[in-house]
């Protein structure tokens, strides 16, 4: 009698086992994040498109609690097909179904914010329905850091034409040619891009300047003025691509010495952080004509002349700028198909300066 109950209550418990379940708070040590992050007890506060959120994980389901109305992401789980989260369906929902009825056995999941933040500040509370969380086992071949406007973050990209205007509905980072230039070489991100900002005057500002333009924005770990400053020893890029200048020349109250000044100063910026690094002076896609060569000739002096002083790590290429030969994307951003002919262009480069 004693043999029964006792082998009653061994099955009983191993049930509970295999059903119980936890929440996995965001300073765990298997989670895994990629960007900038500030990281407390409770919660992960980030706002920059690309930031992701990663774990090993054993359980049946899981869900992640975020922030309402704060953005959307995109959700990798295992060799699932991705898709979007929408945080802004339900106004007061914070617990958000990732995943259920999976398998037995051990999965992975990617959570990438896929809009920009600044605005609505996301945050991450945690996963949930955990079984177990399991160590990382992700191995990179080297880190990237992306830094850009618009053009960075996915503005449009999923848009039906050029006619609709901004919304967050429409971006997608995971969409963009950082983004897959990433994934194609196994590199590790980081992302610190805005739309509408410039190297020295953003969108269609005073010729003189903004305030907040990147160099400033950049040394900051969120975006805003309060926030605590980004500590460059979290990170350590082999490669630096800098996408800039679209919205600093985008209309024509601009100034190119003042421009051409503060793009030098960034760059002498970026080589002190990075002494290392590979730094990629990038043309974008969205600016043509007369303007594009004015900014390719202000790019090209800067390189040479950081070239001649010895910089033997700065590079310069151009991407080839979009034309009606592919669909736009909103208010005429790249679209999808022109995103990943931009991946292909500076996937084939970056191997080209990697050997």
């Amino acid at each position: 009698m004693n043999k029964i109950c006792y082998m009653i209550f061994a099955v009983v418990l191993q049930a509970c086992n295999i059903s119980a379940t936890m929440n996995v708070m965001p300073n765990d040590r298997n989670i895994v994040y990629e960007g900038r992050v500030i990281l407390t007890d409770t919660m992960a506060a980030y706002v920059y498109p690309g930031t992701t959120i990663s774990m090993n994980f054993e359980g049946s389901r899981l869900t992640a609690e975020l922030k309402p109305n704060a953005g959307y992401y995109w959700v990798e789980i295992d060799d699932r097909a991705p898709y979007k989260l929408d945080t802004y369906k339900n106004s007061n929902q914070r617990t958000f179904v990732l995943a259920d009825s999976l398998a037995d056995g051990e999965h992975h999941v990617r959570l990438t914010l896929v809009s920009e933040g600044l605005f609505v500040q996301p945050r991450f509370y945690g996963f949930g329905s955990v079984r177990k969380p399991l160590a990382p086992t992700a191995r990179y071949d080297m880190n990237i850091e992306f830094i850009g406007n618009s053009i960075t973050c996915g503005y449009g990209v999923e848009a039906a034409s050029a006619m609709e205007h901004f919304s967050d509905s429409t971006s997608n980072f995971c969409k963009t040619y950082a983004a897959i230039t990433a994934e194609r070489l196994n590199a590790r991100k980081m992302v610190v891009a805005r739309s509408g900002i410039g190297v020295y005057r953003n969108y269609d500002d005073m010729i003189g300047g903004s305030e907040w333009p990147m160099p400033r924005v950049y040394l900051k770990t969120l975006i805003t003025g309060t926030d605590e400053y980004w500590d460059f020893a979290k990170f350590h890029p082999d490669v630096v691509c800098v996408n800039l200048g679209t919205n600093d020349l985008s209309t024509n109250n601009y100034d190119l010495d003042l421009y051409a000044s503060a793009y030098l100063n960034f760059m002498n910026m970026l080589r002190t952080n990075y002494k290392d690094a590979q730094i990629i002076m990038l043309t974008g896609t969205m600016l043509t004509g007369e303007t594009l060569e004015s900014q390719k000739k202000v790019l090209n002096e800067i390189y040479n002349k950081l070239r001649s002083e010895g910089d033997s790590q700065l590079y310069r290429f151009d991407m080839e700028p979009q034309d009606q030969s592919l669909p736009m994307g909103a208010d005429y951003h790249p679209s999808e198909a022109t995103q990943a002919r931009m991946a292909d262009e500076l996937t084939a480069f970056i191997k080209s300066i990697r050997k």
